[in-house]
């Protein structure tokens, strides 16, 4: 391999490790998100009357969140183990 494509794959590599930053902000957020539709839900269940809906609402957005955070979860499993496999094929260490 020369120098050139060396050099494309580690820019390469370096841009899906950004990537991989800005996703993890994403699991963040998604995460906190499915917290606090659990808490709605929660309180609107069990420690409110007459306030279910913000407990079906809450429910609702737990589920949804979680899955999306699942949902990144794999996605930058995945996005890994393409930068390692980058980095291997440049000679670097992963």
């Amino acid at each position: 391999m020369d120098q050139e494509q060396r050099r494309t794959l580690l820019w390469e590599a370096e841009q899906q490790i950004r990537a991989l930053r800005t996703i993890r902000k994403w699991l963040a957020i998604a995460i906190g998100l499915s917290t606090v539709g659990a808490a709605a839900a929660y309180w609107g269940f069990g420690l409110a009357d007459g306030y279910a809906g913000v407990g079906v609402i809450g429910t609702i957005v737990a589920v949804l969140s979680l899955m999306c955070a699942l949902l990144i979860n794999y996605g930058m499993r995945n996005g890994q183990r393409n930068v390692r496999k980058i980095l291997q094929l440049a000679g670097e260490k992963a």
